[in-house]
């Protein structure tokens, strides 16, 4: 959900869960004000790094069909 400032300053603010990480001081979570949508996707594809990526083996326009990656 996007707000109007950040609408206005292209922005978005992210919640990151921390996930695998010990719990120092109650927190679950990391909160990241105004990234830009490009810092979005650089965060996204670091966190991807080493996961294998495939295209869809089936059209866009299928995609309430179920997808099998297995083969």
């Amino acid at each position: 959900m996007v707000g109007g400032e950040e609408f206005k300053n292209k922005t978005v603010s992210l919640r990151k869960r921390l996930v695998g990480q010990p719990i120092v001081d109650n927190k679950t979570s990391e909160v990241m004000d105004n990234l830009s949508v490009d810092e979005v996707v650089k965060l996204i594809n670091k966190d991807l790094e080493g996961f294998p990526k495939r295209e869809l083996p089936i059209p866009f326009r299928y995609y309430r069909k179920r997808i099998l990656f297995r083969q």
